[in-house]
């Protein structure tokens, strides 16, 4: 099971080159660099490498991964030994007049030197320096010093499938204890990073975004995240349960497309009519007295409500005969029949609750090349794969899907001020690809494979986990905004 404390946190110094006008010639420019600091996460127990944005702080020996922002993860793709893929559309800081993205930041060079290549190099000394043998076999990473390893070792590498499809998990050191937990049964790596159209500005363009976290409930708060069936606390299931916050979660996979029409929110709460007469109040007060004084309690309430000046009434006392009848004959609608009244249902509005909300998207994707077809077989293939139920190796538990955080940026950065916020995390229930939505079949020409379809056409349903409370709203602060 792995912890904060198996991840080794240390440090790399990039640099970022940028133009800035020099003043002296019109037109000209000069060249500038500025000095960028990023940690870096090895975990000691799966060889996963994450970069985490600077904390400004010199000394990492009290720092935890999750105290810092992840903006990158290390993970194989497409046969190669591994690439950076970002978790992030922000910038990160510098102090350049312009912030780059981890992209950009990770491409940029100086000389023949990109900062990927200082960066890895940086990584795979930092790697051979203070991970053991054992632990450097897990680091799928160039510039790391591997040797061969028992077949029944851990290993980073993908599960691989049986031939009756059942995905068999790759081995872990607690195998050796003979005590395994029932594993779950999904990728090794992240889903990556995708956007539609395939040159969207994320600095510049309003889109929407959709990020991929694990599901966590409020009772696993605290608990560690891993792919494993786990049984909580008893002690802080009450606790927990009813807190206000849900347990942060790891970026799986990042998702951006240009916002496409419609944009809406339904907010709503759960009010009932609901009545209770003259017999149902009499029934509730003996209750009540008999939960307060026993049996005695509820005789005097009763002899109370018997005695009244309207029991007393002999009209009261003939409908009450009446209902009563009606009740023991199951027949409808007795005491109307024959006296053409009922009982007053005092009838009310009463609230009943909050409700969560559900959003609709519908996507159209038309995809001008290969790799932008490439890349939007990938988004599709996403969604699909982050709402599909896990299984666990035993294949006697399911576990929740990957939901998903959804939020309209501004300018590729901020909430969006002018449109409703979505609250945390929700839940993809639904959704319906259209491959012919012209109403008929068209491909590209293509290679071997065959072409890429037209159009896509994809509509998701989400729903919100948690409701949306009026101390939501006086947390976001300004008033300007429209909120949830």
């Amino acid at each position: 099971m792995t912890t904060e404390s198996q991840v080794v946190l240390k440090k790399a110094t990039l640099r970022y080159t940028y133009e800035e006008k020099s003043g002296i010639v019109v037109g000209s420019t000069t060249q500038r660099k500025v000095p960028v600091k990023v940690i870096y996460g090895v975990d000691k127990r799966t060889g996963v490498i994450t970069a985490y944005q600077d904390n400004g702080k010199s000394d990492l020996s009290n720092t935890k991964p999750s105290d810092l922002t992840a903006i990158a993860q290390w993970g194989p793709r497409r046969g190669k030994i591994g690439d950076w893929t970002s978790l992030t559309s922000k910038t990160i800081p510098t102090s350049a007049p312009n912030d780059p993205t981890w992209d950009q930041l990770i491409a940029n060079s100086y000389g023949d030197t990109t900062n990927e290549d200082v960066l890895n190099q940086t990584i795979s000394k930092g790697v051979n320096d203070n991970l053991t043998e054992e632990e450097r076999n897990l680091v799928k990473f160039p510039g790391v010093n591997q040797t061969s390893v028992d077949p029944n070792a851990p290993t980073a590498d993908p599960p691989e499938e049986d031939p009756d499809t059942k995905p068999t998990p790759a081995a872990s050191s607690e195998d050796e204890k003979g005590t395994v937990p029932d594993r779950v049964l999904v990728r090794s790596g992240n889903f990556g990073t995708w956007r539609y159209p395939k040159e969207l500005p994320m600095n510049v363009s309003d889109l929407i975004q959709f990020t991929i976290i694990e599901y966590t409930t409020r009772v696993q708060t605290g608990q560690e995240n891993t792919n494993r069936v786990q049984t909580p606390d008893a002690l802080k299931v009450l606790a927990q349960s009813t807190g206000l916050k849900r347990a942060k979660a790891d970026v799986k996979g990042t998702i951006n497309l240009a916002i496409q029409p419609p944009v809406s929110d339904t907010n709503g709460v759960n009010w009932t009519d609901t009545g209770i007469n003259l017999v149902q109040l009499g029934a509730a007060a003996g209750s009540l007295g008999f939960i307060q004084g026993g049996f005695g309690g509820a005789s005097g309430i009763l002899n109370q409500i018997a005695g009244g000046e309207a029991a007393n009434t002999e009209n009261v006392r003939e409908a009450l005969k009446v209902f009563f009848a009606q009740k023991a004959s199951q027949a409808s609608n007795l005491l109307s029949r024959l006296t053409g009244s009922v009982l007053n249902p005092n009838l009310e509005t009463l609230f009943e609750g909050p409700r969560t909300r559900s959003f609709n998207y519908q996507f159209q994707f038309t995809p001008r090349d290969e790799k932008e077809a490439t890349e939007v077989r990938s988004i599709i293939r996403t969604f699909k794969e982050a709402m599909a139920v896990k299984r666990t190796e035993s294949l006697g538990f399911l576990k929740a899907p990957y939901v998903f955080n959804i939020k309209y940026l501004y300018n590729g950065e901020e909430d969006h001020p002018y449109i409703g916020r979505v609250k945390g995390p929700c839940a993809l229930k639904d959704m319906q690809t259209d491959y012919t939505p012209e109403g008929s079949y068209m491909t590209y020409e293509g290679g071997e494979n065959g072409g890429s379809m037209v159009k896509y056409t994809i509509t998701l349903v989400f729903q919100e986990l948690d409701p949306v409370y009026a101390d939501d709203y006086v947390a976001l602060g300004n008033e300007n905004i429209i909120g949830y």
